[in-house]
């Protein structure tokens, strides 16, 4: 069992987990891979203090003063080819949006622009294709944002946002365990649900065991940090790459366990959804936060070039 990790190794974790080895992986494949981003952060969510007038129409908004642009973390100009940052406008009544790829912070005039014409000149210059399609995009609102289509001065807005993209809601890894031979077994899917990498999910845990049942020991250790344990939660077992759903959780009682098969030693006593293999050796665990699912792929047809671990 080994760990290819690459997004693991660019944040600077050790290179080792418990006895177990990790390689280095690609750094920017892990990164853009497993990083699913399925939501925003809006960093203003107002109104419509004033317009700018940009490419022949609308281009993009003052926002009140009460938020200071010079304080947003978002990179300015911002390149939009991949959608990171965008600007959101309402219809008066609400009842319709539309969303802009962020073009300009402009902090000194105070706008914010999705317009490419940031220089406002009305024609394309040099440094103005910000998503690279090589067309001068001037984004004009459609006709239900004015009063008299096509009259710029009769535009009627709600309300407006300024969102970044979060980029990892989600993000996913693979376990693949191999035989002996190098040769893969089996893989699961795992999703998970957070707000970020912590090095203290991968924190090991001594355990004890009672071989072909579902109960699993979690012993006092000297970590200051308890383990997240939860039901409903996932147990890991890195010695053998395999995952356990927490079915049931009990904390020590003051008097003990009062049960000959759990030493008082164990400070948790936890119930799995399935029982660990009668020949499985499990000393450790670990206890990772925010995963969401694991999907057993079973034995795959893998390419040539990975049958060998190569």
């Amino acid at each position: 069992t080994h760990l290819a990790d690459g997004l693991a190794d660019e944040l600077g974790l050790p290179p080792k987990y418990g006895g177990i080895p990790r390689f280095e992986g690609v750094p920017s494949t892990a990164v853009s891979v497993a990083e699913l981003g399925d939501g925003w952060t809006t960093h203003y969510d107002g109104v419509v203090a004033g317009w700018v007038f940009a490419g022949g129409g609308i281009g993009g908004f003052r926002p009140t003063t009460e938020i200071n642009l010079a304080e947003l973390a978002i990179t300015v100009p911002h390149p939009t080819v991949d959608g990171d940052s965008r600007v959101v406008v309402f219809t008066g009544d609400g009842r319709i949006s539309q969303s802009f790829p962020l073009t300009m912070i402009d902090t000194t005039e105070h706008e914010i622009l999705w317009t490419e014409d940031v220089d406002r000149n009305g024609s394309f210059t040099d440094g103005e294709d910000f998503d690279g399609d090589r067309v001068f995009d001037r984004r004009s609102l459609p006709n239900e944002f004015f009063r008299i289509p096509g009259d710029p001065t009769s535009v009627e807005f709600g309300r407006v946002m300024l969102q970044t993209r979060r980029a990892n809601d989600y993000s996913w890894m693979l376990t693949v365990r191999r035989r002996p031979d190098g040769i893969v077994r089996s893989i699961d899917v795992v999703v998970r649900f957070s707000n970020g990498v912590d090095a203290a999910d991968e924190t090991v845990y001594p355990v004890t065991m009672l071989p072909g049942t579902p109960f699993v020991g979690v012993l006092e250790s000297d970590v200051s940090v308890l383990p997240n344990i939860r039901k409903g939660e996932y147990m890991f077992d890195p010695a053998n790459a395999n995952w356990y759903r927490i079915r049931d959780v009990e904390e020590r009682p003051v008097f003990g366990w009062n049960d000959s098969n759990f030493s008082d030693a164990n400070r948790f006593r936890l119930t799995l959804q399935e029982d660990v293999p009668p020949g499985e050796v499990l000393d450790f665990a670990m206890f990772p936060s925010g995963i969401v699912d694991v999907f057993p792929l079973g034995s795959r047809q893998m390419p040539e070039e990975l049958l060998g671990g190569k």
